[in-house]
């Protein structure tokens, strides 16, 4: 259902969104819950391990809260300051927070907090030494709040729908790929559909829901036997679409691989992606939704790179090998996954079975 949120979202997404946490932080604001919300939330960073904000609030009242304020080298997405202690909020909604922004952070005197749609809205370094709080977190405070007689109240009934239908495309997607016996992808692709209709669902929705695919994937591949432990790089590209890439420490690369690095390529990495103009989420279930790539960096001349590649191994069936290098890219053979294969545990399987086709996997 289209909500007056998805007008006043256009454009930059995670302003909008801080706009209204700033807002719902304030107890001056025209949403009636005085401090509600304020103590709620101190209370809830306090559970995840940053209690300065909830002990301060016992002695000492909100001095100022704002959004975009520019500092040296970057800004804060929230900024508020109790009891003479500056607290910034990176919110992530569309996108994924990284570690060197909270050291900024750190250093420029502030004590970070982050908030995000969903807990892939960070990165695993970010989610282990910073207090997380989620939109599901929000809701919860929201739901407890009265409701203002006035029209705030509407705005804050509208953004209660609004988180609601987010949260539960979320929800519906582990489901959908951690328990494909749920059958829930039927429910899934109705509201992605009525959401491109209506014009509330971007590209860039598509794409982060393909990044929490993703992210999910990489916490399945984290538990298997064979690459438990190995690091995974994790982006999105304007041009091409999202993807996880590693040099996993755990393989050993068959020798007649081998010998092409130091001598034809500097090295070997896998990489799996989602292309842009697909949604793991809705489309036909026989088409290519995602494709597991081996690549690597040619020291010399890419051309005679990919010769003495294809020599020692050509491709087999359902891959496909690059015929020649651009100047920019790494790719050297891959494998299409289909969206009825997408299930993590199964997608799983097809990465250990492609990297297998390289090497072996030690203990």
């Amino acid at each position: 259902m289209r909500t007056v949120i998805d007008l006043l979202r256009q454009g930059n997404q995670e302003l909008f969104h801080s706009a209204m946490i700033s807002w719902l932080l304030d107890p001056q604001g025209e949403h009636g819950a005085g401090q509600q919300f304020l103590r709620a939330f101190a209370d809830l960073v306090a559970e995840r391990g940053r209690p300065e904000l909830s002990q301060l609030l016992g002695d000492s009242s909100l001095e100022f809260v704002t959004t975009e304020h520019g500092v040296s080298g970057g800004r804060y997405d929230i900024l508020l300051k109790v009891g003479g202690k500056l607290f910034a909020i990176e919110n992530k909604t569309k996108s994924v927070g990284a570690h060197g922004q909270f050291e900024k952070y750190a250093r420029a005197g502030a004590l970070p907090i982050a908030l995000g749609l969903s807990d892939v809205s960070f990165s695993e370094e970010v989610r282990s030494k910073y207090p997380l709080a989620c939109y599901r977190d929000i809701l919860a405070i929201l739901d407890r709040m009265p409701t203002a007689a006035n029209a705030f109240g509407v705005l804050l009934e509208q953004y209660r729908l609004f988180l609601r239908r987010e949260l539960r495309i979320i929800e519906l997607i582990r489901t959908c790929f951690e328990d494909p016996q749920a059958h829930t992808e039927g429910e899934l692709a109705a509201l992605l559909l009525e959401g491109e209709k209506a014009g509330y669902y971007s590209e860039n929705d598509i794409r982060f829901l393909n990044h929490h695919y993703l992210e999910m994937l990489r916490r399945r591949l984290d538990i298997t036997p064979e690459l438990k432990g190995t690091a995974w790089d994790r982006n999105k590209n304007q041009q091409s679409g999202v993807w996880l890439a590693s040099k996993p420490s755990r393989i050993s690369f068959r020798a007649e691989l081998e010998n092409l690095l130091g001598r034809e390529f500097s090295d070997f990495w896998f990489h799996i992606e989602i292309p842009r103009h697909v949604c793991v989420c809705s489309g036909s279930l026989t088409e290519a939704a995602a494709v597991i790539q081996l690549r690597g960096s040619a020291i010399g001349d890419k051309h005679h790179a990919l010769t003495a590649f294809r020599k020692v191994h050509p491709s087999a069936e359902g891959e496909r090998a690059v015929t020649t290098l651009r100047k920019s890219s790494h790719f050297l053979i891959a494998k299409d996954v289909s969206r009825q294969n997408l299930s993590v545990d199964e997608m799983a399987q097809q990465v250990i079975g492609f990297m297998s086709r390289f090497g072996t996997f030690l203990p």
